[in-house]
């Protein structure tokens, strides 16, 4: 849960199409909003968010290269993350950048400490 400065929000993602998300806001006053996001970028409306989940994600070449690294295959955090620690704390924040927006692209999930690459639906 969000909380800012006399609003709350939560943000939800789907279970079916891991790529999309939507932000409740709320405030004091009443007011509230609903963002879609599709790949952690923030579209006007549902109609767009659903046209963008037609297109593939676009992947940065760091993305890509951190994908490449996984399988199917469940592996511990400890030993997909932490090595690159050891080498540089830098090289290990990005690491954790990189994962996060590689989940909102859905292309990664986590479960009880162990992260893998999403298999992909038909």
């Amino acid at each position: 849960m969000l909380d800012g400065d006399g609003w709350v929000g939560r943000v939800f993602t789907s279970r079916e199409r891991p790529r999309l998300s939507f932000e409740d806001a709320a405030w004091r006053d009443g007011r509230h909003s609903r963002t879609w996001i599709v790949d952690g970028i923030r579209c006007a409306s549902f109609a767009e968010a659903e046209q963008a989940l037609q297109r593939a994600p676009v992947l940065t070449p760091e993305e890509q290269a951190m994908l490449d690294e996984l399988s199917d295959e469940w592996v511990a955090y400890a030993d997909f993350y932490d090595d690159s620690s050891v080498i540089s704390p830098k090289s290990h924040e990005r690491r954790i950048e990189l994962d996060y927006s590689l989940r909102s692209k859905g292309l990664l999930e986590w479960k009880d400490g162990k992260v893998r690459r999403r298999p992909q639906r038909p």
